[in-house]
């Protein structure tokens, strides 16, 4: 760029600039780890949880929110949406 426009500055961005170091620093790794999620079809199992645990998620952030005071009611209803996760996942593993 510079031997064209020798005399406009040149810009790197540096999302790009890491995302290409990135690259040839993991490559190897990134195809390895995407061969073994393929060979034992954990993406699957993987989408199964999430859809299970995504609205879990969301009853621990409302009641964080709601309940902020009262240490009670609040540990016990973390302790039943940890126990109804577990059946859940437990579940989807076919156990």
């Amino acid at each position: 760029v510079t031997t064209v426009f020798p005399k406009v500055p040149d810009y790197i961005c540096h999302f790009h600039f890491l995302r290409d170091i990135g690259k040839d620093l993991f490559d190897f790794e990134y195809r390895t780890i995407r061969r073994y999620t393929r060979s034992f079809n954990i993406r699957v199992t993987l989408n199964k949880v999430e859809k299970v645990l995504q609205p879990l998620f969301g009853l621990i952030v409302l009641t964080l929110i709601f309940l902020p005071k009262n240490k009670e009611l609040k540990n016990k209803c973390f302790s039943f949406i940890l126990r109804s996760s577990r059946k859940r996942v437990i579940n989807i593993k076919g156990r």
